[in-house]
């Protein structure tokens, strides 16, 4: 809950930005943007999770209408299943969250127009404001809220890099304990949590870096491949956990499965630094 609670501040963060300090954005190009960027690899992630998934349930004449419906919805990034097999598990049920991502995408020239109080004539823009509301009658909207907390971050830049400055100790003494916090004791997706997320998120979008530790090369290096992360570790555990029976956990030994997972870690960041470098990059920079 804590991640996803902070790829939701984040990404409404970047965004406001841009609204922010773009008086014209073209939308077009915008949403053909977050398509390169999005779909490409959930595409092939979605192929491999369909060959998991008719491997299971065999496709056949009879099913292939409900196969096809099964498919559209995992496109819609839906947890759709097949003939009671439930695909959705195979990446861990990840792709939930881009169906929030792509509203507040979506609703976005709505903002953009009311922060620079002028009317966009172009279609794109009010294609996605009607398609927000598709978007939004679809998913739970608790979730919202975590994209609205943002605001604090950019409204009260200022007087937040003035706090870094002045009172880097006093800082330090306030966010240790409430990292701790936030991720020991808070119930997730609770208001407790996101008041608490939305205080940490501030900071961290200001420069705070934990004497230094967020800016380490290994840790920006898994930022770059975070959507891959996020998209390939759920597919790694299924495969090696549940279909190649990598560990008996009828065994109940648990330290024979820890002794397991810097396997998994390894398999997850390798495949996915291969995607950044063959799907993800040559389709954003691609015309």
């Amino acid at each position: 809950a804590v991640s996803v609670s902070l790829f939701f501040l984040m990404s409404a963060y970047l965004h406001l930005l841009k609204i922010r300090h773009s008086p014209e954005i073209n939308w077009r190009e915008f949403y053909i943007a977050r398509a390169k960027r999005i779909y490409p690899l959930y595409v092939v992630i979605f192929v491999l999770v369909a060959a998991i998934t008719a491997y299971f349930r065999p496709v056949n004449a009879n099913n292939i209408g409900e196969f096809m419906k099964f498919s559209l919805e995992w496109l819609l990034f839906q947890n759709a299943s097949f003939a009671g097999f439930q695909s959705h598990l195979a990446i861990a049920g990840v792709q939930w969250t881009l169906v929030y991502e792509w509203c507040v995408y979506a609703i976005m020239p709505l903002i953009h127009m009311i922060y620079h109080r002028k009317i966009c004539f172009q279609p794109a823009a009010w294609i996605a404001i009607v398609g927000a509301w598709w978007i939004f009658e679809h998913s739970i909207g608790k979730f919202y809220w975590l994209f609205v907390l943002a605001l604090p971050a950019v409204v009260l830049a200022k007087p937040i890099q003035t706090m870094l400055n002045k009172f880097p100790y006093i800082i330090h003494m306030i966010m240790i304990p409430l990292t701790v916090y936030i991720f020991g004791y808070t119930i997730g997706y609770s208001w407790e949590q996101r008041i608490a997320l939305t205080v940490w998120f501030m900071f961290v979008a200001h420069g705070y870096s934990f004497a230094n530790l967020l800016n380490l090369y290994g840790l920006r290096k898994l930022g770059d491949i975070s959507y891959g992360i996020y998209l390939i570790h759920g597919l790694v555990l299924f495969m090696w956990f549940g279909v190649w029976k990598m560990f008996d956990f009828g065994q109940g030994n648990f330290v024979g499965y820890v002794w397991q997972l810097p396997l998994v870690f390894a398999v997850a960041i390798g495949l996915a630094q291969l995607s950044l470098r063959y799907i993800e990059t040559p389709f954003v920079r691609k015309k």
